[in-house]
């Protein structure tokens, strides 16, 4: 009598046979074809990337944004690539991987209409700010599209700072060149129209990227604008006092604008700049601003037999827009030096 043999279980059938008869998968195959059977995961750190390294993408985009870090169509060309890698997270994502085409594609919608409104904002005043400031440079193998991009940056920077202040700016800029001949200075020749004129950054603010050396021409050129007399002019006492005039205001505004002393801080602008350590930048940026209109509006008025008569008269004025009280008044001239607080009126 023949052995009664077991069925044998065969191991050679495909995949598609154990689907079809999983009751006959042999015991010791069935926890692994059960850990065979569960999904896989797409992301196993999709919640990280969504919870934590998106926000921080989210914070550069946005600082990118603010500082302007880059020309608009370089900006832009971070944005979308962003905006890419956000949407394949979304769309990749292991809550939303497992619905229906049509919810995924309305919440993918729904993640661009919200990241393209955060950044609308930024992105729509960079445009303005870089295409309402028409600069004409001369030709020179410095001026990259990049340097260009850069002194462009600079000069809207300080002419920002200008506006906010209440002080006009001209419509038109001169043409720019980089001044090989003199390294170290910046230049600048007037032309009416603006555009027979030119301002020259010095080849060493230049090549080493010195933002303020940049802007200064440009702060140069609006201060001159406003309080020089337009050439030719005869070089008497009303013109070595408009020429005094100038240096003051003009080293102190590009100092405080980049929240650095120059070197060309000196004489009142020096006392502004103790003003400004004591009682602040907004205050004396305000004083100094008001100061300065005051000398273009009424160029006349205070005059006496000493210039630092003369300027602490129209210092008093563009006080007394600020306030009506002498108490802060007070706290200006401690803030002096004596022998410059001594020419200034008492209240």
């Amino acid at each position: 009598m023949a052995e009664h043999q077991k069925p044998r279980t065969p191991s050679h059938h495909s995949k598609r046979y154990w689907k079809r008869h999983p009751d006959r998968v042999p015991r010791s195959q069935q926890g692994t074809k059960q850990e065979a059977d569960k999904p896989r995961k797409l992301f196993t750190t999709t919640d990280l990337l969504l919870l934590v390294v998106l926000p921080i993408v989210g914070l550069v985009l946005a600082f990118i944004g603010l500082v302007e870090m880059f020309p608009i169509y370089v900006n832009l060309a971070v944005y979308i690539t962003g905006l890419i890698a956000i949407e394949i997270a979304v769309w990749r994502w292991e809550r939303t991987v497992t619905w229906a085409v049509p919810y995924r594609l309305l919440v993918f919608v729904g993640v661009a209409t919200l990241y393209g409104g955060a950044l609308a904002n930024p992105v729509t005043k960079q445009y303005q700010r870089e295409n309402d400031m028409a600069l004409i440079f001369k030709d020179d193998e410095l001026f990259t599209w990049w340097k260009k991009w850069e002194v462009q940056r600079q000069y809207i920077k300080m002419r920002d700072y200008f506006l906010d202040l209440g002080i006009a700016v001209p419509k038109e800029t001169p043409p720019i060149y980089v001044n090989h001949l003199s390294a170290e200075y910046e230049t600048m020749a007037f032309g009416d129209p603006a555009y027979r004129g030119e301002l020259g950054i010095s080849e060493h603010s230049f090549i080493t990227d010195n933002k303020q050396g940049i802007g200064e021409t440009y702060a140069n050129y609006v201060i001159s604008a406003l309080i020089l007399p337009k050439p030719p002019a005869p070089a008497d006492d009303k013109a070595g006092t408009d020429f005094r005039l100038f240096e003051i205001f003009s080293a102190y505004f590009v100092s405080s604008c980049w929240d650095n002393r120059n070197s060309n801080i000196s004489d009142w602008s020096g006392q502004l700049w103790n003003v400004r350590e004591q009682l602040g930048k907004e205050f004396t940026d305000r004083l100094a601003a008001y100061t300065f209109r005051s000398f273009v509006d009424s160029p006349n008025e205070g005059q006496g037999n000493h210039f630092s008569v003369y300027f602490c008269n129209h210092l008093r004025i563009g006080y007394s827009v600020l306030r009506s009280d002498d108490r802060k008044w007070q706290d200006v001239l401690h803030a002096m030096t004596p022998e410059y607080a001594s020419s200034c009126p008492a209240h």
